[in-house]
């Protein structure tokens, strides 16, 4: 009779035990997979985020065509009406539609000079360290009267700057002091706000110069 008593309470006991380890164990499942969905969740934003820069790029690249083809036809880029119509046939047969933001669906900013020597493009990338941002000298932004923007496209014969200078807007030509241009650790050219506190060893007074000078790991800066 003892023996079966000693028995039952041993029998009770691991009971008990085994279930406090099982929910320690649910707890610490549940913790992980908690963690893992902020992180799927991180990533997934990023990557939406990365898909909408690379679709800006993607339309801008094709309405650089489009417009060159019209002004071959024309003698001038298109009016400033077709791009306010967003996912409009007004820029046929040379674009099937015209392309909007694909975030905020939104017409992009578009300049063009009256004398239909030059236009600009204008869009906002989400990851503001995109190196294409100071390559377009859009860095840290270039800002027209009624917007700012941090990614540019033009004619290509016309300077950023002279482009949003004329309408009204200024530039990270226009922004960024001789000598602000550094190379991050990376190896990427940025323009800082104070290199020295950065622990830049060289600063450049151009895109350009930087960009070229970012292959020799000496002249990276530590931040």
């Amino acid at each position: 009779m003892w023996e079966f008593i000693r028995y039952h309470r041993s029998m009770h006991s691991a009971t008990k035990h085994q279930r406090g380890f099982t929910l320690i164990e649910i707890l610490i499942v549940a913790s992980l997979l908690a963690i893992l969905m902020i992180l799927t969740f991180v990533t997934y934003d990023i990557q939406v985020k990365r898909g909408f820069d690379s679709q800006r790029k993607s339309d801008f690249a094709k309405l650089k065509i489009a417009f060159e083809d019209y002004y071959n036809d024309h003698k001038c880029y298109p009016p400033t009406v077709v791009m306010n119509a967003c996912n409009s046939t007004a820029l046929q047969p040379y674009m099937v539609k015209v392309p909007c933001d694909p975030e905020s669906k939104q017409p992009y900013g578009y300049v063009l000079d009256s004398n239909c020597g030059y236009y600009g493009l204008f869009t906002t990338l989400d990851d503001t360290k995109d190196t294409d941002i100071a390559k377009a000298d859009c860095s840290p932004t270039c800002g027209l009267p009624n917007a700012t923007y941090n990614y540019a496209v033009t004619d290509g014969g016309t300077p950023l700057s002279t482009i949003v200078s004329n309408a009204g807007g200024t530039s990270g030509a226009n922004q960024s002091s001789p000598g602000n241009y550094a190379c991050d650790p990376l190896g990427s050219c940025n323009v800082y706000a104070n290199p020295s506190q950065k622990g830049c060893p060289a600063t450049f007074a151009d895109y350009s110069t930087c960009q070229q000078a970012c292959g020799n790991p000496a002249n990276r800066c530590l931040q």
